[in-house]
């Protein structure tokens, strides 16, 4: 014999029945042996079902099963409890704290203040009633008479002012009333004959004036005028900032009746009126001085030997802040120009260009009125007539372009002559032996630079044969110059041309029947 095998998967199963008849068998599957196992798998499915029925027993119970200490208990971790009761402190006290006889009691302490209602109070530092008495003059804050709703007087003996004269008068009575200072006051007859309380200098700069009127005012609104003695010429669109209400444009109707940015003089004198978006001066615009950016009269430069240094005059330069904006005339300008040194009086930025081109600039402090010139690298751009750089030295805001200039090897002026807008160098010879039966481009980069409008220079025919020479300022012969012929088996004769326009920038074209061509070019236009 051996025991019964418990089932992996108990159940539930119905329990078998023998017959008389039936012949019983032992072993495993046997007939004899169904019956007990069907009641043992009904018993293992009990102990399984019982076992997943029943809490597992909680170490927390457990000590507090364990522990004989009468109050309340709180779990201090795993496992354990501790007995706990509740206790007073300062102005509280606990009654059963520990629950026994009933719920705790909490109560606060006898108070210090007397029962009763007080115009001010005293509280501790647990929010607590500890003290209460009468207001007394300092207790009162000291207010804006706009915050006094009731109780004011109304009339002046209420305020315990005793009248000197009725406000009515007559012929003999007189009232001095002083200069006013604040927005609500009443103006005196002095006061509006000297305009006190509207005609004041400006302050600031030529493009943000500054205006402080006494009174102030305490915010923009439309009719808003004033009297004001600008004391800088303006500057390009100018702003005012009255008093420090934030910064608005000052402008001016034009002849158009167009507003435009105002033009003012310094030391003007000028009538402004807030229109509910502008301060508008309201005297007519300065009779405007038709002039042209870069204008010059007079202008000379002369260098009789190669050298880093060179002294600019005109009787008068126009310059700009942009163009199309101010224009400022610079009478009597004088100035050296270094390309030895940076800033003002020399180049922008960096060194001077090797065998390349300067730019020289007239510039302009429009707040200081200083006048003084810049040079900056010309050799591989167009330069604007405005200097349009990232290197403007500090303050100067107005400028015209005034010389594109060549320089040497050691990046100094070569020799030549400048007079108003034509500068005329040492002559250089740009193509030599040159032949085209049709109109051939030719660079003359080295020569002129890239802002060049025009040239001017001379030419030669050489060769045998009959024929004609030409030189024009595009392929398809515009401008174009005859400049040597020839009807015979010997050289043709060299000529002069002038004026020749620079349609493409440092290009001019050439061709000529027979022989070859010698160009050389003496001077150019900016």
């Amino acid at each position: 014999m051996t025991k019964l095998n418990s089932p992996a998967n108990p159940g539930w199963p119905d329990v078998t029945r023998f017959e008389v008849v039936e012949r019983l068998l032992g072993g495993d599957g046997g007939p004899l042996n169904r019956a007990p196992l069907e009641l043992l798998e009904r018993t293992e499915f009990l102990k399984k079902q019982l076992a997943e029925a029943v809490q597992p027993i909680s170490p927390s119970l457990t000590a507090i099963a364990n522990i004989n200490t009468v109050g309340l208990y709180a779990s201090t971790g795993t496992g354990t409890v501790a007995a706990r009761k509740l206790t007073g402190g300062t102005g509280i006290s606990v009654s059963n704290g520990d629950g026994v006889s009933g719920n705790p009691t909490i109560s606060l302490g006898a108070g210090v203040v007397i029962p009763g209602v007080y115009a001010k109070v005293t509280v501790d530092t647990y929010g607590r009633t500890v003290g209460g008495g009468a207001l007394v003059a300092d207790d009162i804050p000291s207010l804006d008479w706009g915050k006094i709703v009731s109780g004011k007087p109304t009339t002046r003996a209420g305020y315990g002012i005793t009248d000197s004269a009725a406000v009515g008068g007559d012929a003999a009575q007189q009232f001095n009333v002083a200069d006013a200072t604040q927005g609500k006051h009443a103006v005196n007859a002095g006061q509006i004959q000297a305009q006190g309380v509207t005609a004041f200098a400006t302050a600031g700069t030529a493009t943000a004036y500054t205006l402080t009127p006494s009174p102030a005012i305490q915010a923009y609104a439309p009719n808003l005028r004033f009297r004001a003695k600008f004391h800088v010429a303006s500057g390009s669109n100018p702003t005012i900032n009255i008093s420090g209400q934030g910064a608005v444009n000052l402008k001016q109707y034009d002849a158009q009746g167009n507003k435009i940015a105002a033009i003012l003089a310094a030391g003007q004198l000028a009538d402004i009126e807030y229109d509910g978006a502008d301060a508008v001066v309201l005297d007519p615009l300065p009779t405007p001085k038709m002039s042209v950016v870069g204008t010059m009269r007079n202008a000379l430069m002369s260098v009789t030997a190669a050298s880093a240094s060179a002294m600019f005059s005109a009787d008068e330069i126009v310059v700009e802040s942009a163009l199309g904006g101010t224009a400022y005339q610079l009478a009597n300008f004088s100035k050296t120009i270094n390309l030895a040194t940076a800033g003002v009086g020399g180049m922008d930025t960096g060194s001077a260009p090797v065998s390349g081109f300067v730019a020289l600039y007239a510039i302009y402090n429009t707040t200081t009125g200083t006048a003084n010139i810049l040079a900056t690298n010309a050799t591989s751009s167009v330069v604007g007539n405005i200097y349009g750089g990232a290197n403007m030295p500090a303050g100067y805001t107005a400028s015209a372009l005034i010389g594109v200039w060549p320089t040497n090897s050691s990046g100094q002026f070569v020799v030549g002559y400048q007079i108003d807008r034509l500068i005329s160098p040492a002559v250089l010879q740009v193509i030599s032996a040159g032949a085209a039966t049709s109109y051939t481009s030719l660079s003359i980069a080295s020569a002129v630079p890239k802002n060049a409008r025009s040239c001017e220079g001379y030419a030669s025919l050489n060769g045998t044969g009959s024929g004609m020479a030409y030189i024009a300022a595009s392929g398809t012969g515009l401008a174009e110059k005859i400049f040597a012929g020839n009807t015979s088996s010997s050289y043709g004769p060299a000529a002069s041309f002038s004026n020749l326009p620079m349609i493409t920038a440092q290009t001019l074209y050439y061709k000529q029947a027979n022989g070859s061509v010698n160009i050389f070019i003496s001077g150019y236009s900016f």
